[in-house]
C-alpha cells in the first residue's frame, strides 16, 4: 500500500511538471510560414553581427523564488523561461526591467492566461517600443532576417521533455546559414553564450516568437555607434583643452 501511494505521488508530480512544461506561453498569431513571412527591412544590407543582450537567468537570482504566472504555476526558476526571454528582449529595447519586475507587471496587467505568457502583453510594458509580429515556422533564414533587422528571436525548444523550454537567439557568426553560427541566451543556464547547434527545436508548427522594432540600430552599427561616441568624446575633450603658447 505504501509503495502504491509513493507511485501515485510520483506520477502526480511528473504530471504537474509536464503541464508546466506545456504552459509557458499561449501560442499567438498572426502565424507565418516561409510562404507568407515577409522579412523586415535590414537596417544595413551588409550587416553580419551580434545584438548586445543582457543574459537573464531564471535560477540563482533575486527573483527566482517569486511565484510565476496566475494560479498554481510554481516559481520563475521552475517555469519562467518564456517570460525571462521576453524580459531579455525588453532590455535590448532599452527598457530597464528584469524577469522579477516583468512577472509582477504581467500578473497585475492581464499578461498571463494561467501559467501562459500572453506575448501581446509583453510589448505593452511601460517604455517599450517593440511590437508583436507573430509566431512563425522554424527557419534559420527567418531568424537571420530578424537579427539583420535588429530583432532577437524567441524560440520554443525541447529540453527535459518535448517543447519544454524557451530561449533567445540574438546573433550569428560567419554566414548565418548553419546552426553552429547562431548564438543563444538561455535563461535556464549560467553558460553564456551558447550555440544553437546544442539544441533541438520544438516540433510544433510555429516555434518562433517574433517581435519587431526591438533595436533601432543594426548589429554592426551598434558597435560602430559606441566607437563613434567614444571618438566624439575624445575630440570634445581635445577641443576644450587650452592651446599651447
Amino acid at each position: 500500500m505504501k509503495l502504491k501511494t509513493i507511485f501515485i505521488s510520483i506520477m502526480l508530480l511528473l504530471s504537474n511538471l509536464f503541464v508546466f512544461a506545456q504552459e509557458f506561453d499561449l501560442l499567438t498569431g498572426p502565424f507565418y510560414d516561409t510562404t507568407n513571412y515577409i522579412a523586415p527591412q535590414p537596417l544595413n544590407n551588409d550587416v553580419k553581427g551580434i545584438i548586445p543582450i543582457t543574459h537573464y537567468q531564471q535560477c540563482n537570482q533575486s527573483w527566482s523564488g517569486n511565484l510565476y504566472g496566475i494560479g498554481d504555476c510554481s516559481t520563475i526558476c521552475a517555469n519562467g523561461c518564456a517570460m525571462s526571454s521576453g524580459a531579455m528582449l525588453l532590455k535590448v529595447n532599452g527598457v530597464n526591467v528584469n524577469p522579477g519586475q516583468l512577472n509582477t507587471w504581467l500578473k497585475n496587467n492581464s499578461g498571463y492566461s494561467g501559467c501562459s505568457v500572453l506575448w501581446t502583453s509583453v510589448d505593452n510594458y511601460p517604455g517599450s517600443t517593440m511590437t508583436w509580429y507573430g509566431s512563425a515556422t522554424y527557419s534559420l533564414s527567418i531568424i537571420k532576417s530578424e537579427i539583420d533587422a535588429g530583432n532577437p528571436v524567441i524560440v520554443h525548444v525541447n529540453r527535459t521533455s518535448p517543447c519544454a523550454h524557451f530561449l533567445v537567439i540574438y546573433g550569428y557568426n560567419g554566414s548565418g546559414t548553419s546552426a553552429s553560427n547562431f548564438l543563444v541566451a538561455d535563461p535556464a543556464t549560467s553558460t553564456f553564450p551558447k550555440y544553437w547547434s546544442d539544441y533541438s527545436v520544438c516540433s510544433e508548427t510555429y516555434a518562433l516568437r517574433i517581435f519587431h522594432h526591438v533595436t533601432h540600430l543594426a548589429p554592426t552599427h551598434l558597435r560602430q555607434y559606441v566607437f563613434l561616441q567614444a571618438q566624439l568624446q575624445v575630440q570634445e575633450q581635445l577641443l576644450i583643452q587650452p592651446l599651447p603658447l
